[in-house]
């Protein structure tokens, strides 16, 4: 069986190139239907779950449950997936920050979230804020898929966790499309499957 991670569907701060955060930004009109697509395909798989874990912030909140009433799962709001802390950040548009910060800028980027934003929180401290709910999941996932919602950052995150890759490079290919499905093994905390529902 299997973690099925989704990030929630597309919202205006998206589209804006703006970092949200902890931001609570609803989802567009597009991010709707994203979910409905992540929905259709999932059902259409016939993958049955025994749990659904959301952040709390409604854009995440919003796509599991419209996920979840297709696949007929219940939604269980977990705060440690919340999306990571991006302190000074959180708000501004990423065009902005690199014409303040130059390659300063550029550099954390390319670190993906292993270096903290000023005010912010890095992987590491990510890592270790998602353990507890994410090693709970796994133990449910080797007997039942288990399906996770969340953020692009915390997803990276737990994804690290399992696999134990902190190398940026390996790090970028953990990143998700807003309407993308990442599937891992349970048992040998390793990727099976990545889809996105069109």
């Amino acid at each position: 069986m299997a973690l099925f991670f989704l990030r929630h569907g597309q919202t205006d701060w998206n589209l804006q190139r703006r970092w949200q955060s902890r931001n609570d930004v609803p989802l567009n009109a597009a991010g709707v239907a994203d979910a409905g697509r992540v929905a259709q395909a999932l059902a259409a798989r016939g993958d049955v779950f025994a749990a659904c874990y959301a952040s709390p912030l409604s854009r995440a909140l919003a796509t599991a449950r419209t996920v979840a009433a297709r696949v007929r799962v219940a939604v269980t709001v977990a705060p440690a997936l919340t999306e990571i802390a991006l302190g000074e950040y959180e708000g501004r548009r990423e065009s902005d920050l690199r014409d303040e910060l130059g390659a300063v800028y550029d550099e954390w980027r390319a670190a993906m979230f292993t270096v903290a934003p000023p005010g912010g929180e890095s992987l590491r401290q990510a890592r270790t804020r998602v353990r507890g709910a994410l090693a709970a999941a796994a133990v449910q996932a080797r007997k039942k898929n288990v399906l996770i919602v969340a953020h692009l950052g915390i997803n990276v995150a737990m994804k690290s966790e399992l696999s134990g890759d902190r190398d940026p490079a390996v790090l970028q290919g953990f990143r998700q499309a807003n309407d993308e499905v990442d599937i891992w093994c349970a048992r040998r905390n390793q990727r099976l499957e990545q889809f996105r529902a069109r």
